[in-house]
């Protein structure tokens, strides 16, 4: 099944304008998910969004028909915007932290991956921190179900989920990569540096480059606008359910597709390529289309039964 995900990301896109999981690429990855939600599922989700504490500012200005979309499409971009908001901290990994909601004001930097490792070279690894993307989007997913659970608790397991499940879908949020010449692992690709069109310029990091292949843009509707544009997933794409087998599929693209030709096994810099270039946006689309659609199935698991 995961060769088969793998062959449908290469496959049912075209090779066109490139795209990825900075704010904009998140809230393409929500407007899709939106579209596929029931009107049932869209009304509950749109009640625990409101619980945010950014809410307010995420639709100010914006139309009463247009208000319930930008909110959701925003709130994908939450776990990101607390990176540098005053009041949270980089507090210490819990395996299974308290259910505080909105109370819970550490960042949670070790939620956003899962590192893969592996060696081209045979270079030894260590195994990945024992709480990580994959085992919050499980937990965050359960604790979603629970009727236990208040809706602030709900609340902020939606947008954390919402924001997740995005990240798993990026290639070099699923692995970092050892070698000789990078030891210590290359932290998925941020130790590599690569130049999008000449070094004359200054070199960027490999993991910034997918980040930032739709742009950097955090206007939600272009967003939208950029979402809807794209072909839609595959329908064997939701026989994966297993957050894990996301990851496996991210990493194998991670291998075939983000590490390829220019990237060698040093630190660069390196000269991305035409065609490096176009591959790259072709699987960030396809990765995006996918994860929206997955995640609209997480959300109707959750909150629509």
């Amino acid at each position: 099944m995961k060769r088969l995900i793998v062959a449908a990301v290469m496959m049912f896109v075209s090779v066109g304008e490139a795209s990825a999981w900075n704010a904009r690429g998140h809230m393409m990855v929500a407007t899709i998910a939106w579209d596929r939600l029931k009107p049932e599922t869209r009304a509950k989700v749109s009640a625990l969004i409101r619980l945010n504490p950014h809410c307010a500012v995420w639709t100010e200005g914006v139309a009463q028909a247009e208000l319930d979309l930008v909110a959701f499409a925003k709130a994908a971009t939450w776990a990101d915007e607390i990176k540098s908001e005053r009041g949270y901290s980089n507090g210490p990994q819990e395996a299974s932290p308290s259910s505080v909601g909105y109370a819970d004001m550490n960042r949670h930097a070790e939620w956003h991956y899962k590192d893969l490792a592996f060696s081209p070279d045979g270079t030894p690894f260590p195994t990945a921190p024992e709480s990580n993307a994959v085992t919050e989007i499980i937990r965050l997913s359960a604790e979603m179900r629970s009727k236990a659970a208040t809706d602030e608790v709900k609340s902020y397991d939606l947008v954390w989920l919402m924001h997740l499940v995005g990240d798993v879908h990026q290639p070099l949020h699923a692995t970092s990569r050892y070698t000789a010449a990078l030891p210590k692992g290359d932290r998925g690709g941020n130790e590599v540096k690569v130049c999008p069109t000449s070094c004359d310029a200054r070199p960027i990091a490999l993991h910034a480059f997918w980040d930032n292949l739709e742009g950097a843009g955090a206007d939600p509707r272009d967003a939208i606008n950029r979402a809807r544009k794209l072909a839609s997933a595959p329908a064997s794409a939701t026989a994966q359910t297993s957050p894990n087998g996301w990851l496996e599929e991210s990493l194998a693209l991670a291998k075939s597709t983000a590490y390829a030709s220019p990237i060698g096994l040093e630190a660069g810099p390196y000269v991305l390529s035409e065609a490096y270039k176009r591959q790259a946006g072709a699987v960030a689309e396809a990765r995006i289309a996918i994860a929206g659609m997955r995640l609209a199935n997480v959300i109707e698991d959750g909150i629509g039964r």
